[in-house]
């Protein structure tokens, strides 16, 4: 719901109730915005505000005051800081419950401001300089928003408040030589009863204001000018500032609990606009209603009614709203005419509604005391009674009585049919209570020509958290979240009207709407009861998400709104840095394999690492390519890494075909590069293939073949004799010539030597003991002779018997041992690959 607009506001408040039938309903709406304020709003800004010795001062959000105090003059809701105006400039002394004028002026700059506290200096005030140079607008504009205030308090009151000038006299006195106060009362055509200055008061506070008793001037930070020229709502800040000081200014004190409310809670809120229930119904208890005084049949107020027959123009209903008995002794009386035609005298239909809200209350107590806090059903606070009677003789103020009408109990209405009545003439009608409860019922009156419809009972919705009332328009502030991670809140939906609460559904605007989402209960929620609401917040992007809900209801104060904000951080996330052999690849960077060899293995070791700042997981990979076939993935996946944890991926490639490849490995993950590529780019080539028996890598054809059988010498297997006591040397040797188990072999006859045995000392390449002599000298493993095996630098061909046995029976010295060996690593044969590793 916006603000009403200004050239509404100037209407007179008799000129504004007294519409015909047909807008009645625009009617009625437009006026409980000036009695319950605007619900376009934001959350508590929990500025406090203290009130000591008969001055208030309201402090800056977040500021803490040293103490908070109120004097004790408890009422039973409401709290009063002083009694009401008992004298203005313009009327002089003014009795309980008179309709009277309160001046207000703009004290011109340089006039001295007193300090107020101890430490603090006189200053003259810069309202003029500082609000002309910072408001919007310049001075109509910031002049227009303090009209608009207190016009307001007009149309709730009794009181009638006018602008007039300042003439600069002094505004009061110097701390500590007496009580602060006014050093110059409202004067006609000086200045005004109620004074607005400003200064800089320092650290704190945001505006001072003194009650009714200390002359009700207000003096504003003028450090502060920033938040009072914020234009967020229409100005809200800065009229919500100047509401409360002026409901100091008016009599009224603090009350608690601070919950978003009531405009009287000891700190600043800009959860509403204007005063609240509470503060209206103080307010009517101080001054009354703004038909005061109509106490008694001789000062009633004339609503300037005349009702017709409806054959001549129709049915008329007019509704008087923002009404109230103020007191236990407190009456109404109005007055309309029946005015006769040719088609007849006109019936005559009366209904008195009570009004009211339900909300919580206690008066503010002493620092350290608790809140004694109760509730409050405004509406059911007094039983209602209503009576018609005709003026029989106006000269003489005779009056009869018609009807009385007082059947229902506190929170119910009465009702008068349309009835047709036997003479024209001024009809008035009585609102009474009999029940001489001292506190204010606030009601509604309708007049018409026809029947009136029983007021249907209608729902109030209200959202909380807790402690905290978030009335339509306030802003709620989600916890923050991650991208792509759900979170949100759920808050209370309170049905506080008399009639069942039905949701009919929301809409979700601004930059984030996405966002959100709103789920609300069952319906419908019953007169007292409670349902959950659900915001979810899932942010799609980092930083600040914004969006508004309004809510579409059976509650006449229209949709009900909230904006929703929310900080969306991105989550922790991992981000891979990738090397091989040492070198670092960036995604879709290419690793040089350089010349592989078709049919050969490679393999290739991908080195992983999590650079990010959250877990990451290598799900899966892909080979990408004309050349898939050449690679297979050795490593099992999923890989799970930690923050600067590494991990690898083997691969092994296969050249199948020749030619220069690319082929891509594709890694993908839940960090911030998916999918990682990593190309290799290489070249195949055939390999020769040769015999190499051997395995020397020279082609067997190129070597040594002595005998000419295809087999090189090195390769030959000679296999010795063996006797019959298993020595494979002197036993059963085709080349003993002496058939001694001797073997000589120095004349080439087929005989070891001369055909001697190997005891004769000319004998050569006698093995004795694992000994040999090729010096015919007899001796065996001596130093000097030739080619002895004996462990000096000679030629040394001596062995163990065993160690002989092994290198005759192998090929080039490698023997059987040599031979498993090199089938183990798969180089023995005829064919031979080479296999290359990259690591």
């Amino acid at each position: 719901m916006n603000t009403l607009p200004l050239s509404f506001r100037s209407l007179s408040p008799l000129h504004l109730h007294n519409r015909i039938v047909a807008n009645r309903h625009a009617l009625a709406l437009v006026l409980v915005i000036f009695v319950v304020g605007v619900r376009t709003a934001h959350a508590d800004d929990h500025a406090q505000c203290q009130t000591l010795g008969g001055r208030s001062t309201m402090f800056e959000p977040g500021y803490t005051p040293p103490e908070i105090q109120d004097n004790g003059l408890i009422q039973p809701n409401f709290v009063l800081l002083s009694g009401p105006w008992m004298e203005t400039a313009y009327n002089g002394p003014v009795e309980p419950g008179e309709s009277f004028t309160i001046t207000y002026s703009f004290v011109p700059d340089g006039t001295t401001i007193p300090g107020t506290a101890q430490g603090e200096n006189d200053a003259p005030s810069n309202l003029f300089a500082t609000m002309d140079a910072n408001f919007p607008g310049g001075r109509f504009a910031w002049q227009s928003v303090f009209h608009q205030v207190f016009a307001r308090y007009g149309e709730m009151t009794n009181i009638n408040f006018v602008f007039v000038p300042d003439d600069g006299a002094s505004f009061g006195i110097s701390y500590p030589y007496g009580i602060p106060g006014p050093g110059s009362p409202g004067e006609t055509g000086k200045r005004g009863d109620m004074r607005i200055s400003m200064r800089p008061i320092g650290d704190g506070p945001l505006a001072r204001n003194y009650a009714p008793t200390f002359g009700g001037d207000m003096t504003m930070d003028s450090l502060d000018v920033a938040q009072f020229a914020n234009p967020t709502d229409n100005f809200r800040l800065l009229r919500n500032v100047l509401a409360h000081e002026i409901g100091h200014g008016l009599g009224l004190d603090h009350v608690l609990p601070q919950n978003a409310t009531k405009l009287m809670e000891p700190v600043l809120n800009t959860a509403f606009d204007g005063p609240q229930e509470d503060d209206l119904r103080g307010i009517h208890f101080l001054y009354g209603d703004r038909y005061e005084r109509n106490e008694d049949e001789t000062e009633y107020t004339d609503l300037g009614i005349e009702f017709q027959h409806p054959n001549d123009n129709g049915v008329s209903a007019y509704e008087f709203w923002n009404l109230s008995l103020e007191r236990g002794e407190s009456e109404d009386w109005y007055a309309v005419e029946i005015k006769e035609s040719a088609t007849g005298l006109p019936g005559l239909a009366i209904r008195v509604d009570p009004v009211g809200t339900t909300y919580d209350y206690g008066a503010q107590p002493e620092e350290g005391d608790p809140v004694d806090v109760v509730t409050v059903d405004a509406k059911s606070v007094r039983d209602l009674a209503l009576q018609m009677y005709r003026v029989t003789s106006p000269a003489n103020n005779q009056i009869q009585l018609i009807t009385t009408l007082d059947f229902g109990g506190p929170g119910e209405g009465e009702y008068r049919p349309s009835v047709l009545y036997p003479a024209a003439g001024t009809y008035l009608v009585r609102v009474y209570s009999n029940d001489d409860i001292d506190d204010v019922q606030r009601y509604q009156l309708t007049l018409s020509n026809g029947e009136i419809e029983a007021p249907q009972a209608e729902p109030s919705m209200l959202l909380s958290q807790g402690v905290n009332a978030y009335p339509s328009g306030s802003i709620v502030d989600l916890p923050p979240s991650e991208v792509g991670k759900h979170s949100g809140l759920s808050m209370t939906i309170s049905n506080n009207g008399e009639g069942p609460l039905e949701i009919l559904g929301h809409l979700l605007v601004g930059p984030a709407a996405g966002d959100y989402t709103v789920q609300y209960p069952a319906q419908p929620i019953q007169p007292g009861g409670f349902g959950v609401l659900s915001i979810g917040f899932s942010p799609t992007a980092a930083g600040f998400r914004a969006a508004q809900v309004s809510i579409a209801s059976n509650d006449p104060a229209g949709n009900y709104e909230l904006t929703m904000r929310a900080t969306a951080a991105e989550p922790p996330i991992g981000a891979l840095a990738v090397s091989v052999e040492g070198t670092n690849v960036a995604n879709g960077g290419t690793v040089e394999l350089g010349e592989l060899e078709l049919g050969g293995e490679y393999e290739i070791v991908v080195d992983l690492e999590n650079v990010g700042n959250g877990s990451m997981n290598v799900i899966n990979t892909s080979i990408l390519g004309d050349n898939t076939p050449d690679f297979e993935r050795l490593s099992d996946l999923p890989l799970t890494l930690n923050v600067n944890a590494t991990g690898e991926i083997a691969l092994l490639v296969t050249p199948t075909s020749e030619g220069e490849k690319n082929t891509t490995l594709r890694m993908f993950n839940n960090g911030t590069q998916s999918p990682y590529d990593v190309i290799f780019s290489y070249s195949v080539v055939a390999v020769e293939l040769f015999d190499d028996c051997n395995s020397n890598g020279i082609d067997d054809e190129t070597e040594l073949d002595s005998d000419g059988n295809g087999i090189i010498d090195e390769c030959e297997v000679v296999t010795p004799p063996v006797d019959d006591e298993d020595d494979p040397i002197v036993g059963g040797d085709p080349n003993d010539g002496g058939n001694e188990g001797n073997v000589d072999d120095n004349d080439n006859d087929g005989n070891i030597g001369n055909d001697n045995d190997d005891n004769d000392d000319n004998d050569q390449d006698v093995i004795d003991g694992g000994n040999v002599d090729d010096n015919n000298n007899g001796n065996v493993d001596e130093d000097n002779d030739n080619d002895d095996l004996g462990g000096n630098n000679d030629q040394d061909d001596d062995r163990e018997d065993e160690d002989r046995e092994e290198k005759r029976t192998g090929f080039c010295g490698a023997g059987s041992i040599g031979m498993l060996t090199l089938t183990m690593l798969g180089l023995s044969g005829t064919r031979v690959r080479r296999r290359r590793l990259v690591s």
